[in-house]
């Protein structure tokens, strides 16, 4: 059976196309916003940091980050006099979309891999009652977060009621710090942090995570409570 588009439907076709590609492209071609080394991400977490001159920025929007403030930067900045405004946050927004996608794969196989047997026998100075438990709902609710936060992207781009954009931005801003710092927490090497802080380090480390857990999966409620 062979099915015939409609020339708008051959517009949004190809425009799709068009976004995919130059968002590849644009993923490629990253450079450090520190050295302006070519770079690449190999963790789930947007925050990241430069091997080479240890600079932390933002894989959303390439800014240097300050580690003492929370980086939020889900806005987009519309150019009010461009005729293809739309256009522009479109591809703004599949950014966002694709780069919430592969983080939430990384998660994902953090996820499937979890087996609280081996990570106890790994790290011997948990609470066994506890801490496996934790950990797996904290992958769990992040897993769900990138899912909410990639599709939110996209009701972002068709909300045309500036109060409406303004609230929703405001709460998916929060969901979107939260989730990367949840993220950041479910990739540390615990390890290392019980050999700086011994085991008042990792029991805090451990009630981090069921903070932002928790606040993830507050957020999502909000924003689900705005629709």
């Amino acid at each position: 059976m062979s099915i015939s588009l409609s020339p708008q439907s051959n517009y949004i076709h190809y425009f799709v196309l068009t976004i995919i590609i130059f968002t590849t492209l644009l993923i490629m071609y990253y450079r450090c916003p520190g050295c302006n080394v070519p770079i690449e991400k190999n963790t789930g977490c947007n925050h990241m940091q430069c091997i080479k001159c240890k600079a932390g920025f933002c894989w959303l929007c390439l800014s240097l980050l300050d580690a003492h403030l929370p980086h939020i930067c889900n806005r987009y900045d519309s150019a009010d006099s461009a005729d293809d405004d739309f256009e522009r946050q479109a591809l703004y927004t599949v950014t966002r979309y694709e780069a919430h996608d592969g983080a939430a794969a990384f998660t994902l196989n953090q996820y499937t891999n979890f087996e609280p047997k081996k990570f106890i026998e790994t790290y011997w100075f948990l609470d066994q009652d506890k801490d496996p438990e934790i950990m797996a709902q904290a992958l769990e609710i992040l897993l769900a977060g990138r899912d909410f936060l990639k599709h939110s992207y996209v009701k972002l781009l068709y909300l045309k009621d500036p109060k409406s954009v303004k609230l929703h931005e405001d709460h998916h801003g929060c969901l979107e710090m939260f989730t990367e710092r949840l993220s950041q927490l479910t990739e540390m090497n615990l390890h290392s942090q019980f050999m700086l802080g011994g085991q008042f380090e990792i029991d805090l480390h451990f009630r981090r995570l069921a903070f932002y857990t928790d606040s993830v999966t507050k957020y999502m409620e909000r924003i689900t409570c705005l629709e």
